[in-house]
């Protein structure tokens, strides 16, 4: 497996498994090339090589436009590279809020465009032939409290309204006790990255392009021609689509209405596997799991512990509390890898795609929820056909200027609420005044300095990281994540290495760095600095 891909990734040797996700750790691509100093005229720039972002190229390049992918890492070693992978229409108790918020018609509206996508998949899977462990199965909610079975139920006959045949069972066929079951057939599981990279190799050539280890840095799309500046040059475009999972150029604050959570899984051997088929539970705090077929038989993918990204605690924790739920409730025999994801929940549930308001060259999709193979999927139909002048029929329902106070208001205000307690509350909270030299190796913290608040790293006893400790996004202060080594936004869920340089959106620019006399410099590579007292 090419390094690149796990670039920001550091072992923690207390953790269970390999620290990758099952889905990169299987896939070797050959890299693309950086985007050379140059300026590239193309029809469409596609910032993100995700699921949204090369299912979009590959949809555009098939009606006869030019492309260019600016990919910042590597295709699909994002969020794409780090989900669960199921295919399916069921997206936990979603179709009664749907109903309830926004009425029947959209709830009917939103499971027919979940239910193209599963197909759109299926179909692109069978005519180019493309080997991703692609398998129908059924999917289930499932619950282990009988006080859950009254929202299932609602759930079931909300979602045979909108279209959706949900069949309520007494239990779910798992191997430990369940007290109610929701079923849904003829969905689908398959390795994700497998079926993306078989996309992106169809997109370079004729005029198209795909530029991996490529920054988007800012974009001009208010006249004539867009412009997307990154650090390796110019791309120019008719139209511009930020398929980046967070948006860092932001004309409709998107950023009020989303907030970023994390969550977390575990591949894992089992002697007795469940039934082929995706597994959600239904109540807070649960878990889902998921069958995947091997060679030699199989593994579960078992996902869980979310909470809001940079709010997370102790993060080892998360996985070893899934680690300990397999073992009691699958019988796992052994965890083979480990990793994390993020994801972005709009206020009212649905995503957020179409064009960014007062910019006409500029188009977003987002707020996929912990649903981004067909959501993403949806998301790159629909704007392929809004970018070759086909009006569709979810416009107004995901609008990016879409307006609904009784949809969202309490989420949105209980989200904001939230960020502002930490953008305020952490710059006011008493840092840690620990010596350098006390903090443990492998550990993170925001101490005092002299010249204020200091984020260090401490890699080994002769190698240490002095940052500014606040996001480049909008000044959040940074909380250390242990698990993975990485700083993240408490806000907006941007991150980034351990060094100081953006890991995920919406953030673009590196971290300063502290120098000894307290003055700032930019991040431009790995800091050493040798241990002492405070800095």
């Amino acid at each position: 497996m090419d390094a690149g891909r796990r670039e920001y990734i550091r072992e923690e040797v207390s953790l269970p498994g390999r620290p990758v996700s099952y889905w990169i750790d299987t896939t070797d691509p050959e890299p693309l090339e950086a985007l050379a100093g140059t300026t590239v005229d193309v029809d469409v720039a596609i910032l993100g090589g995700g699921i949204a972002g090369i299912t979009l190229a590959d949809e555009l390049k098939r009606l006869g436009a030019s492309v260019a992918v600016i990919e910042m890492r590597r295709v699909g070693c994002g969020v794409t590279g780090h989900t669960t992978a199921k295919i399916t229409v069921q997206h936990g108790e979603i179709y009664a809020d749907l109903e309830d918020a926004h009425g029947g018609e959209a709830a009917t509206l939103y499971a027919s465009a979940q239910k193209a996508a599963l197909e759109h998949i299926a179909e692109t899977v069978a005519w180019r032939g493309i080997e991703c462990d692609f398998e129908r199965a059924p999917s289930y909610l499932f619950a282990q409290n009988e006080a859950s079975r009254e929202s299932l139920e609602r759930e079931a006959e909300a979602a045979q309204r909108a279209g959706v045949p949900m069949e309520l069972l007494d239990n779910a066929p798992l191997p430990f006790p369940t007290t109610c079951g929701v079923r849904l057939v003829d969905q689908a599981l398959f390795h994700p990255l497998r079926y993306l990279l078989a996309l992106a190799d169809g997109i370079p050539g004729d005029g198209s392009h795909i530029f991996e280890r490529t920054r988007a840095l800012e974009i001009d799309g208010h006249e004539g021609r867009g412009i997307v500046t990154t650090d390796r040059g110019l791309v120019r475009a008719d139209h511009i689509v930020l398929a980046t999972h967070y948006p860092f150029y932001d004309k409709a604050a998107l950023f009020t209405r989303m907030h970023a959570e994390r969550s977390y899984a575990l591949a894992v051997d089992l002697a007795e596997p469940p039934d082929a088929g995706m597994y959600y539970s239904s109540e807070e705090g649960g878990r889902s799991l998921r069958w995947h077929p091997v060679a030699d038989g199989g593994l579960a993918v078992v996902a869980g512990e979310g909470h809001k990204a940079g709010q997370g605690g102790d993060e080892r924790e998360r996985y070893r509390a899934l680690a300990r739920w397999a073992g009691e409730h699958l019988g796992a025999d052994s965890v083979t890898h480990h990793w994390s994801t993020q994801d972005n929940h709009s206020v009212d549930r649905l995503p957020f795609v179409g064009q960014m308001p007062g910019t006409p060259t500029v188009w977003v999709a987002t707020g996929f929820g912990s649903w981004g193979m067909t959501n993403g999927t949806v998301a790159a139909t629909m704007l392929a056909g809004r970018i070759a002048g086909t009006a569709s029929e979810l416009d107004d329902l995901l609008s990016p200027s879409r307006v609904n106070p009784g949809a969202s208001a309490k989420s949105f205000l209980r989200e904001n609420l939230d960020v502002a307690a930490h953008f305020v509350g952490d710059k006011l909270s008493s840092p840690d005044k620990v010596p350098i030299d006390q903090i443990p190796i492998g550990v993170g913290r925001v101490i005092a300095a002299e010249e204020g608040r200091v984020a260090v790293y401490r890699a080994s006893a002769a190698e240490v990281h002095t940052l500014s400790p606040r996001c480049t996004h909008l000044g959040c202060e940074l909380h250390f994540n242990i698990a993975e080594k990485t700083w993240d936004c408490p806000c907006h869920g941007g991150r980034f290495t351990a060094e100081g340089m953006v890991v995920q959106g919406p953030p673009v620019r590196d971290l300063t760095r502290k120098t000894e006399s307290g003055d700032d410099a930019p991040t431009a590579g790995p800091a050493k600095r040798p241990t002492g007292g405070a800095l």
